[in-house]
């Protein structure tokens, strides 16, 4: 009865609070004092998550993730203040706090959040070449197997991406299907010979076996959608053993973790920032509906930025800068404007809307 009574109230009951700041009011509720303040963090905790994860993140598979972080949610607050409380007849407990939760981007819980987002979203192709555009699979393995343990579920069979390129350069990436994130990963490296001192003649080393080996990988990251460069990094692995196969297998697994590292931390930062860029393709029934519905999201006072990339007869496809994901403008557009929009197409990123 208890359980019952709590769950049509919690779904009544509404937060306030800016998506942006850290504080929140929010009711708990309990069997006591203690169960009602955990209830409050917990609440406080999910309103923050909203605005990191969206409706196409909220799969069942996720769930579970998501119940996790709620339970730690002690863990994220910074401070509750109780503003009121009091018992609800015999047997709940009920309070309205003021919940300080940390949501900084390098605080445990967006590190949690992010992981979670990235377990269901996005999909990201790794390609590594050499010399004369020939593949180092060494690299994308490396490369494909340190996002996988970031948490990236969706990492595309090089494979199977490399048969539908037109050339192993990004350009040749930008007809193929079904990338949110390009890894392009270009190697070269530098051999010599190891020598060592003569002792008779200090003017003539004496060679060796063994190689020197020194591997330089320059990486980019590009949002495909919008060809942006998310990050550029140029990191340097050093190999010296008896031959030149042992000497490049050692310089190019070095070079290969440090890339690896890196290339975590930038799709970390680019996934915590405040704003992104949104791309959005308007189909519209006539000329005049489209101008006015680009005008009514250039109206929105949480886009900073609309630019037109592509204007072609009724469509249009439009860069947004924006810190809300996709389907909360959508939503706000939809209440303010008196054209008919429909959702053909959704994702973190983008969205394709029919205007009627």
């Amino acid at each position: 009865m208890l359980k019952e009574f709590l769950l049509a109230a919690l779904a009544a009951f509404a937060f306030s609070g800016n998506a942006a700041a850290q504080e929140v009011t929010v009711i708990g509720m309990g069997v006591d004092r203690d169960s009602a303040v955990k209830d409050a963090a917990s609440f406080a905790v999910e309103q923050v998550a909203g605005t990191f994860i969206d409706s196409r993140t909220l799969m069942e598979n996720l769930v579970i993730q998501l119940d996790e972080v709620y339970k730690k949610s002690r863990g994220f607050v910074k401070s509750i203040k109780i503003l009121d409380e009091g018992f609800i007849g015999d047997e709940v407990y009920r309070v309205q706090a003021l919940v300080d939760v940390d949501d900084a981007p390098n605080s445990a819980l967006v590190d949690e959040l992010t992981m979670i987002m990235q377990l269901n979203d996005p999909r990201i192709a790794v390609a590594a070449v050499g010399s004369g555009s020939a593949r180092n699979k060494s690299v994308e393995g490396v490369l494909a197997e340190s996002l996988i343990s970031a948490g990236f579920a969706h990492i595309l069979d090089s494979d199977l991406v490399f048969k539908n390129v037109d050339a192993a350069t990004p350009e040749g990436f930008k007809n193929v299907q079904g990338i949110d994130y390009l890894v392009f990963c270009r190697c070269s490296e530098n051999s010599s010979a190891v020598t060592i001192p003569d002792h008779y003649n200090t003017k003539k080393p004496v060679a060796t076996d063994f190689k020197n080996i020194r591997t330089t990988l320059s990486v980019d990251v590009i949002k495909c959608d919008t060809g942006e460069l998310i990050g550029n990094f140029s990191v340097e692995g050093t190999g010296v053993d008896n031959g030149d196969e042992p000497a490049r297998r050692i310089s190019v697994a070095e070079a290969s973790k440090l890339a690896a590292d890196k290339l975590t931390v930038t799709f970390k930062r680019f996934s915590a920032r405040a704003t992104q860029y949104l791309s959005f393709t308007l189909i519209a029934a006539d000329a005049s509906k489209l101008e006015k519905i680009i005008a009514e999201l250039r109206d929105i006072g949480k886009v900073d930025n609309v630019r037109v990339r592509e204007l072609s007869g009724v469509t249009a496809i439009l860069a947004i800068d924006s810190a809300q994901k996709p389907y909360e403008l959508v939503s706000i557009l939809k209440n303010r404007t008196k054209l008919g929009v429909f959702v053909e197409n959704m994702t973190n990123s983008s969205c394709t809307l029919r205007i009627n």
